[in-house]
Formats: C-alpha cells, structure tokens, sequence
C-alpha cells in the first residue's frame, strides 16, 4: 500500500477531479439552475443562480457538486499521501498517512537513538535528534513533483526539505512522547512548517500555551543546528506566535 503513494503529483490528481466535478456542475445545470465550477491554482470555488422559486434546487445542485470533489480526494486516499484540507480550501499533502506508513523506519531511528539518552536531559534527547535530521542535506526538492521525500527516501537520497525533516521529527517525538500532543504546525503565509511537542516542564520563557497546554515548537530543518533552547528566536523568525498556524495531529495506531 505504501509503495507509490508519493509518485502521484497534486497537479495531476487536482485536474482530473475538477475535471470530472466541471461535467457534473453541467449536468446538473437546466434552464432554472445553473451551476459552475472555477479553480485558482489549489483552491476552487463553486457557485451557483437560479430563477424564483428554484432556490432550494441549486442549493442541492451544489452540494452534490462539492460532495462530488470531496469524495472523490478521499476515494484517492489509497495511491496518494495528497488529501483536500477544508481548512485551507487547498490541496495538502497528508503527512498523517506518511508518518504511519513510516512508522516503522521512525521506530527503528527512535531505537537508536534511545540507546544514547542515558542519563540525558529531555532538551539534549531532542536535539540529539534535531541534530540529526539539520545535518542531512537541504533540498527545496523543486524538481520533485511529489514535494517533499518521505522518510526512507530522505535517508536513501541523504537530502530533504522542510517537510521531509519536520514529518521525520514530529514521529521521533510521538515515539520519544507517546502520551503527550505532538503536532506538525503548518505556516500557511511563511510556506513553512514546524513540529510542536507537549512539554508541561518548560519554562515560561520556552513555553508555547494553546488550549491550556504548554508546547515546545521546534525546527528540524536546518541547515544551520537550532536546538529546542532555541524556540523563541525560532517562533520570532517565523513570527509564529503571531501569524497564521494549522495544527496537524500525530499518533501512532
């Protein structure tokens, strides 16, 4: 199941449900209602007239158009890691799927380091890690049409970007914290993304607080070593206590 999920490219996938949802919003049209589909890059935007008395038709037409797209991203879940995030109105690669279909090469990573933590702060356990992932090479990957090396890839090709190292570091810190929070926090308006793990013990100084809990935000992207006592002027850089944030859950089954 895992193989090929990450040879699909999003351009390719978005085009061929539009296109199949724009010949549905035409079926659905008639002489009262007319229904139709735009796109803008990612995003798309349904919309719909119709004369009086045919409100309640078009507003039917509409959602089966919109259930049509949702379906049909979710029917693709089983080749593909790129899912439609409501959120955003955009496609998005889903890094939830990716994190457990890897969680085996994750588990074995943790492993090793785990070996190593004797004795060790929770701060020198993380950036163990961190340090491991900002010395692998970074690639933008642009020539990828994927968009990021999920984590075999990455340590086979020695390369990743932003994404490929922040996947790989929220599941080492799932399995380093298996009964806390540990989210991957997209940076929609910076186009960056970074890994926050519950930490009751952190300072008041560290500590990001969202809903009554205490995070420690991380970057494991490099190349330059940012360690987990550098969170402040990480969330400074990224003006993330400011800006825009999605937080994606990570768990393992």
């Amino acid at each position: 199941m895992t193989a090929g999920r990450d040879m699909y490219g999003h351009e390719q996938l978005r085009d061929k449900v539009m296109d199949e949802a724009k010949i549905l919003s035409q079926q659905l049209s008639s002489a009262d209602v007319q229904v139709s589909l735009r796109t803008f890059g990612e995003s798309y935007e349904i919309s719909y007239t119709y004369r009086e008395g045919s409100e309640a038709m078009a507003k039917e037409a509409y959602l089966k158009v919109k259930a049509y797209i949702d379906g049909a991203f979710d029917e693709l879940r089983p080749i593909t890691y790129y899912r439609y995030d409501q959120e955003l109105k955009e496609l998005i690669i889903n890094y939830e799927d990716i994190i457990l279909d890897y969680a085996d090469i994750i588990g074995v990573t943790h492993q090793f380091f785990q070996r190593r933590d004797s004795g060790k702060t929770q701060s020198q356990m993380i950036n163990d890690r961190l340090n491991f992932l900002q010395s692998i090479p970074y690639d933008a990957l642009q020539n990828n049409e994927f968009g990021m090396l999920t984590p075999i890839r990455m340590l086979v090709e020695k390369q990743g970007d932003c994404e490929s190292k922040q996947v790989y570091m929220a599941g080492l810190l799932k399995k380093m914290y298996p009964n806390r929070s540990v989210f991957l926090v997209l940076l929609p308006d910076k186009e960056h993304i970074v890994s926050a793990v519950e930490m009751p013990e952190a300072p008041d100084e560290l500590a990001y607080i969202k809903d009554g809990k205490r995070y420690l935000i991380v970057d494991a992207t490099g190349p330059s070593y940012i360690n987990a006592a550098d969170t402040v002027e990480l969330r400074q850089k990224w003006n993330f206590d400011y800006g825009r944030q999605v937080w994606y859950p990570v768990y393992f089954n």
